[in-house]
């Protein structure tokens, strides 16, 4: 869509009372028309989340955000990826040398700015641990973020095929359990640390042949 199709659109879900609207992608900056589509829909009434992974985020692009920022209070956020607590094991989820300093460069410039942001963080089967986690937590909250959500890998999107890369329900449930201290610890040190398991709740009986588990059955 053009921005003025997408302008259009929120013209209809301003007027049709949408509470929140996500700018996300892929990477929605690389648009060459990404600030001017933000701009317009930072104008609107309802609440903008912006997703991105940090790494075209530049000091004129902080401006802008901050400006909103200031603007839309708490119905404005912002959500940065970091994959993993070093280079190594971030860049070669994103498959590009260098992310990782541009998204700590990107935390640094929000941090002095004011600009209050949440962190997305994404493990796989070659970073799923405590010790991973402890590595991003402490990042995040060093500069100056209170909240990150960690998720796991899977086979969706430019997942597809890196069946090397996803946990298994067995892994998640270890990795649920290891991480457990890690959260209380960070919790007590301001930083909110959230477990996304988006395939089924992992206390659940296991899903065959991907349906639901069948329910119970009641005796008699």
């Amino acid at each position: 869509l053009t921005a003025a199709e997408l302008s259009r659109v929120f013209d209809e879900l301003e007027q049709g009372g949408a509470v929140t609207v996500r700018l996300t992608g892929g990477e929605p900056t690389v648009r060459p028309d990404f600030w001017e589509i933000f701009e317009d829909a930072a104008s609107r009434r309802f609440s903008l989340v912006l997703f991105t992974n940090g790494s075209r985020i530049h000091r004129e692009d902080v401006e802008r955000l901050k400006a909103v920022s200031k603007s839309k209070g708490s119905r404005f956020s912002v959500h940065l990826s970091l994959d993993g607590g070093t280079a190594e094991t971030h860049d070669f989820l994103r498959n590009r040398p260098g992310n990782f300093e541009r998204v700590l460069h990107t935390m640094k410039l929000f941090q002095e700015n004011g600009i209050h942001f949440f962190v997305e963080s994404v493990l796989h089967a070659a970073t799923f641990s405590a010790d991973e986690v402890e590595r991003v937590a402490a990042i995040v909250r060093g500069h100056g973020a209170t909240w990150l959500s960690l998720h796991t890998a899977d086979q969706i999107g430019n997942g597809q095929g890196e069946a090397t890369l996803a946990l298994s329900r067995e892994d998640r449930i270890r990795l649920r359990d290891e991480i457990r201290p890690v959260i209380e610890r960070w919790k007590a040190r301001g930083l909110e640390i959230l477990f996304n398991n988006y395939n089924y709740p992992l206390d659940e009986p296991e899903a065959r042949d991907g349906r639901d588990p069948a329910p119970a059955r009641e005796a008699g």
